[in-house]
């Protein structure tokens, strides 16, 4: 009798996050008083608005600072992921703007692209506003568009190893921000809510990693199985039509990459893109029980992979010679 009382008090109900104390909804801040002041369809549609023009506006920064064809690659990567919807599901939509933000701070900041403690607020950003839909987006793109700007500008032109330890660095910064401050929720919620969150939090990430059963996994397949759970979540961007997209891309790259091909070492150098595209599945071979009850969701990381491989791409062809050639 007591559990249905405290459901029918307004203020709990209103307050209530449904047993997910491990996590911060941070979104609730933003989203709550905006609720007060309009309705939910109201809300859809000027989050729709205002991600198009920040969408655009880093398409052209990205464009603007690096290389045209970057700004493209970056809008690919995010039609991969069906980002038109993003708006539509306000819990997808913080995800989206720390990522751009992220990569506007980048790219008009440019005295901080080897900053460890950016990445490490990044993370926790994005810890805290979050409810672990596809977080490791923030880590991918900031940090390809890092090594890309290091590329373009001679004054931080890395070696292969000397940037492979930049994605060390940057990956243990973002780490360090996200879970200091998850971790920090689960002590202060232990405290405030006099049960233990943190046991709770423990038994979480035991079954988001390697849990089984007919609850925990989807209905498609019950079991925990990793090459199943890797072709739901692909299968979700490289489609039958984005493959062919890709395939012509490719066919052009191709081409290009014979006659106007970089020297190897200037191509060894860009190759550290292609470790930080293979992120999303690492996230998806840790975290495999999570990935395969959630691919619907999951899928968006590969963002990271659809942009690095083409910014790699990118980064293999001399553009200059191409230029030269085609300006006769």
């Amino acid at each position: 009798m007591q559990q249905k009382k405290d459901q029918s008090n307004p203020i709990k109900a209103g307050m209530s996050i449904d047993g997910y104390s491990r996590y911060w909804h941070g979104y609730l801040v933003i989203l709550r008083p905006i609720l007060m002041l309009f309705s939910l369809s109201s809300i859809r549609y000027f989050n729709m608005f205002f991600m198009l023009l920040i969408f655009a506006f880093v398409v052209h920064l990205l464009a603007k600072k690096i290389s045209t064809l970057v700004g493209l690659s970056f809008a690919v990567a995010m039609c991969s992921i069906s980002f038109m919807v993003i708006p539509f599901c306000l819990q997808y939509s913080s995800l989206f703007y720390i990522l751009n933000f992220s990569i506007i701070y980048l790219l008009t900041n440019k005295k901080l692209h080897k900053n460890l403690a950016l990445f490490g607020a990044i993370g926790s950003i994005t810890n805290f506003l979050d409810l672990l839909t596809y977080p490791i987006i923030t880590l991918g793109i900031p940090l390809i568009v890092v090594l890309l700007l290091n590329l373009k500008e001679k004054r931080y032109n890395q070696s292969f190893f000397e940037s492979c330890k930049q994605i060390l660095q940057s990956g243990i910064g973002w780490s360090l921000g996200y879970g200091i401050t998850w971790f920090s929720k689960w002590i202060i919620a232990s405290a405030i809510l006099k049960k233990n969150v943190i046991l709770d939090a423990f038994n979480a990430i035991v079954l988001r990693t390697e849990g089984s059963g007919d609850t925990a996994i989807s209905n498609n397949n019950p079991v925990l199985n990793r090459s199943f759970m890797l072709k739901e979540n692909m299968q979700l961007v490289f489609s039958k039509q984005f493959l062919a997209i890709l395939a012509f891309i490719f066919i052009i790259w191709l081409l290009l990459f014979i006659c106007f091909k970089k020297q190897f070492k200037t191509i060894l150098k860009a190759s550290p893109i292609l470790i930080v595209s293979t992120f999303p599945y690492i996230w998806y071979l840790v975290l495999g029980n999570h990935s395969q009850v959630h691919y619907w969701m999951t899928f968006r990381s590969q963002a990271i992979t659809v942009f690095g491989i083409l910014c790699f791409a990118i980064t293999c062809i001399d553009w200059n010679q191409v230029k030269q050639k085609f300006s006769k």
